[in-house]
């Protein structure tokens, strides 16, 4: 693919793109044909209703849009902006993926996501608690409900892991920036908190999905 008749990328089998509004770009053809998937933004408003009923979709969205209109700390073309797209749009694709009939996780949890995913590590089950302008008790008691488990720090690890771990196959970012941005109070913070989960360190997670020639699988 060429953008603006300059710059040249070659495309492999499963991977995605961001084109901003007004780039032109040209598909070069190779001895085979390959399918691919376009999704095309043109307003939020128009977007599938499915995406913009689901608290954490419209979030999606959002953060998406910020950063392409610049209104965030890094840019779009940025290690950090290309990161960050990469995980608001797989979790698009993933809501848009979902069968209407299978079981999906509730607004509250959406809800819940949504808050761990900007505060990080650093969030607290009262920081929860306020967010929905609830006490803790009734906080504690909602989560049961909802979720049908008591662990609300369970919860927060798992989704923090989640993110840790497609930080960590999909993109560049050192570990020291992805410690930075779930908001560890530092690198070896983060790297104990992985070990606990996965059982190794995060730079032999992210090595485990390298190719002998060093390319990610």
């Amino acid at each position: 693919m060429t953008f603006d008749g300059k710059s040249t990328r070659r495309l492999s089998h499963g991977d995605f793109w961001l084109i901003p509004p007004g780039e032109k770009h040209l598909f070069q053809k190779n001895q085979k044909e390959v399918d691919y998937i376009s999704i095309k933004f043109n307003s939020r408003q128009k977007f599938a209703s499915r995406v913009s009923s689901s608290p954490t979709g419209q979030f999606y969205l959002d953060e998406m849009r910020k950063i392409i209109d610049g209104e965030n700390r890094f840019t779009a073309y940025s290690v950090e902006g290309k990161v960050v797209l990469e995980h608001l749009l797989s979790g698009l694709l993933e809501i848009l993926s979902k069968d209407l009939t299978s079981a999906s996780p509730s607004d509250f949890e959406w809800q819940l996501q949504k808050i761990i995913y900007n505060r990080g590590a650093s969030v607290s089950v009262d920081d929860l608690a306020e967010s929905f302008r609830i006490s803790r008790a009734e906080f504690k008691y909602r989560f049961r409900k909802e979720t049908g488990s008591g662990h609300i720090k369970k919860f927060i690890g798992k989704y923090l892991l989640k993110i840790s771990e497609h930080r960590l196959r999909f993109s560049d970012m050192s570990i020291q920036k992805i410690a930075e941005e779930l908001h560890f109070s530092s690198i070896y913070a983060f790297s104990r908190y992985f070990k606990q989960h996965r059982g190794i360190s995060p730079s032999a997670f992210r090595n485990s999905y390298k190719s002998p020639a060093g390319t990610r699988l």
